[in-house]
């Protein structure tokens, strides 16, 4: 085994964790969780690239999985991103996810678009077919998809919190996609390359900036379920004063005031202590916030102390 199979092992370990994560709670996103599950497919069959064991067809049909899984892979970012944007585009996601397969399955029952792999450094690399521009083909336009609809949605927000979500995204899938259209341009060249030992990297980078985006802006499902998320923090602040009243520790008055002020100071924080903003999403105007705070106690110049 190479020491070249540790980029694509840290890929592996992360996206499991990150995985593991994501699924907690009964109301997980799936669509995130979908992703990810796809991600350490693919991190899988990077890791197995490495090792000698298997003979060279097994290979091949494993150099064919990969291929196949980066197709769905793509799919399940467009649909990520369809959430970030709160896009309704489900004949355009089913659309995609079907060419996908019938693509998928060219390239796992054909010859077409993989002839077969071939040793490259330490590891191997796939044997392109006639056909294989349709497999270019189809991941450029999966990358436009993505690209346009996080622009689109970047520059005509529904409000400013979109803005941030598809800041956060745009960050964390530039790298993947362009380290994606680069191992594309090169293979259509001539050069022979191994995504296994660059992928990995942008794919660690794509899930670590989409962790803090979700845990820190409300992306999909999944913060609340994340260890040290705010959601979770303040979802546990809340259990913890029901917990209370249960044990008739605090009055009926004093635990709606306790819960009251943990959600208005969640909102205020989430939003980067910025009033206008938070009276925006609380659908009220700023000096109605403003009268919250002072009904509360809350110091806004001053809300880390509370």
């Amino acid at each position: 085994m190479s020491i070249y199979v540790l980029p694509a092992f840290t890929a592996l370990l992360v996206s499991i964790v990150v995985f593991l994560a994501a699924i907690q709670g009964a109301n997980r996103s799936n669509v995130f969780g979908t992703m990810v599950f796809l991600f350490i497919c693919l991190s899988v069959c990077e890791v197995l690239s490495f090792f000698d064991f298997f003979k060279a067809g097994r290979l091949a049909y494993l150099m064919r999985a990969y291929y196949s899984i980066a197709l769905l892979g793509l799919c399940s970012v467009f649909a990520y991103i369809l959430s970030v944007v709160r896009g309704n585009s489900n004949k355009a996601l089913w659309g995609t996810y079907f060419g996908a397969l019938c693509l998928s399955g060219l390239i796992l029952f054909t010859d077409i678009i993989i002839v077969g792999i071939e040793p490259l450094g330490h590891s191997r690399t796939a044997i392109k077919g006639g056909m294989y521009f349709i497999f270019q083909g189809f991941a450029l336009t999966m990358m436009v998809l993505i690209i346009g609809s996080l622009v689109r949605g970047y520059l005509k927000p529904e409000d400013h919190l979109m803005q941030i979500q598809c800041s956060y995204s745009l960050l964390a899938i530039l790298p993947l996609l362009i380290c994606n259209l680069g191992l594309l341009l090169a293979m259509a060249i001539g050069y022979k390359l191994n995504a296994a030992i660059v992928m990995p990297a942008v794919m660690v980078a794509f899930l670590l900036i989409t962790l803090v985006g979700e845990s820190r802006h409300h992306i999909t499902d999944v913060r609340r379920f994340m260890p040290y998320s705010a959601e979770r923090h303040t979802s546990n602040e809340i259990m913890e004063i029901f917990s209370s009243f249960s044990r008739d520790e605090v009055s009926y008055r004093d635990g709606v005031s306790q819960i009251e002020r943990l959600l208005v100071l969640h909102k205020y924080k989430k939003n980067d202590s910025n009033a206008s903003a938070t009276a925006q999403l609380m659908k009220m105007p700023r000096s109605s916030l403003y009268s919250i705070f002072n009904r509360l106690g809350i110091d806004p110049e001053n809300n880390e102390k509370d």
